[in-house]
This record gives structure tokens, sequence and C-alpha cells, in this order.
């Protein structure tokens, strides 16, 4: 590797880590409010099933925006990566998907399942790093958190 080309990935690896940050900046709040819930939910035993759900409420909210917070920093690293992603996957990481209705192309949502939405986040999120990855999933465990 040359100078030039050594040069070249630390820019990048600092743009990386600069979207990273920065991305990682908007769970701040959701963090915030679901330490905020537990602490009410540790100290007020006669509202205890209120906050509860209150924590389970942020707890929910807070993974789902990690799950996205993943997925757009995976689009956009890929930018820098020059990793390429399948329509497939664009249409996951942008959470929209082009139909034909009657001749007509339309976009429409595409939402995941939690379950499969936490397994591609993370694939794409990997993906966009230069990495492989396959998470692991007991058959029999996914298949009992799916129906609760």
């Amino acid at each position: 590797m040359n100078r030039t080309e050594h040069q070249g990935l630390l820019k990048q690896g600092e743009e990386l880590n600069k979207l990273i940050r920065q991305k990682m900046l908007t769970l701040g709040p959701l963090d915030a409010d679901y330490n905020l819930a537990g602490k009410y939910w540790r100290s007020d035993t006669q509202n205890r099933q209120f906050w509860s759900r209150v924590v389970l409420r942020c707890l929910c909210a807070d993974i789902e925006a990690r799950l996205y917070v993943f997925r757009r920093i995976a689009l956009e690293a890929a930018n820098l990566t020059k990793v390429s992603f399948t329509k497939p996957e664009r249409e996951t990481l942008n959470e929209m998907r082009e139909v034909v209705e009657n001749g007509n192309v339309r976009t429409k949502p595409k939402w995941l399942p939690i379950g499969d939405s936490l397994k591609e986040s993370f694939r794409l999120f990997a993906k966009a790093m230069g990495a492989s990855f396959t998470p692991q999933v007991d058959p029999i465990l996914w298949t009992t958190e799916r129906r609760i």
C-alpha cells in the first residue's frame, strides 16, 4: 500500500467515525427517557405498573431507533466504503419499496417485523463496514419469540 492509499484509508476512517458519532447523538434523548423512567419505576412503588409500561415503551422506542440508526449509517457509510447494496437491501435500508400498480410505479412503505428488522439491520450494517455477519438464531426460540 502506498502513501496515498494509506492517507485515503485514514481519511475514510475519520469520516466513518464522524458519521457514526453524529448518528448516535440522536439516541441520547431516548436513553435519557429510558433512564428516567427506570428511576421512577424503582422509586415510585405506588405506581409501579404504570412505570413498568413506560419503561417498556421507552425500551422498545430505543431499540427501534438504534436499528434505524444502524440502517442510516449503513446507507451513508456505503458511499464511503464503496459497498453496493442490492435493490431489496436498499429497500430494507430505506424502509421503502417500489411497486407497479396498473402500470404506474408507486413508492410504498416496507416495514419489517421486529425480528427480521433486527437481523437485517445488523447484517446490512456489517456489510456496509466491509464485514459479513449472519445472525445465529435458534429456530425454536426465534419462533417462540415471534408468537409473543
